[in-house]
């Protein structure tokens, strides 16, 4: 069984550039995505609430990508989901899932 998602979205905030404490840069990127769909009720086009994803990027050449977008650009990447626990502020074991990214591109938007 493989373990592999693909989606587009647009970021909601700037990448954050990190360095681990052996020097090793990665990226955290915070992405929203939605669908459109069709009320024949209303007759027009709507779009659903937005869903969060969380991603980290360890490859340079992600990285260096990550460096160059902004809040509010339109990506496209690959990755693995990855489940983490850690321990919140009070002390709680929590969880969590994230985007391990593989692939990270700019969708670049033609002016009209």
């Amino acid at each position: 069984m493989t373990n592999n998602v693909e989606l587009q979205g647009n970021l909601g905030k700037q990448p954050e550039i990190h360095t681990t404490k052996d020097g090793k840069e990665f990226a955290t990127l915070s992405i929203a995505t939605s669908s459109k769909y069709f009320d024949d009720k209303a007759k027009e086009w709507k779009e659903t609430d937005p869903q969060w994803f969380k991603a980290v990027a360890w490859n340079p050449l992600e990285v260096s990508e990550a460096k160059h977008l902004d809040k509010g650009s339109l990506v496209h990447l690959k990755g693995r989901l990855q489940n983490n626990s850690y321990d919140d502020k009070d002390g709680q074991k929590r969880e969590s899932v994230e985007i391990a990214v593989t692939s990270l591109s700019e969708i670049v938007r033609r002016k009209k």
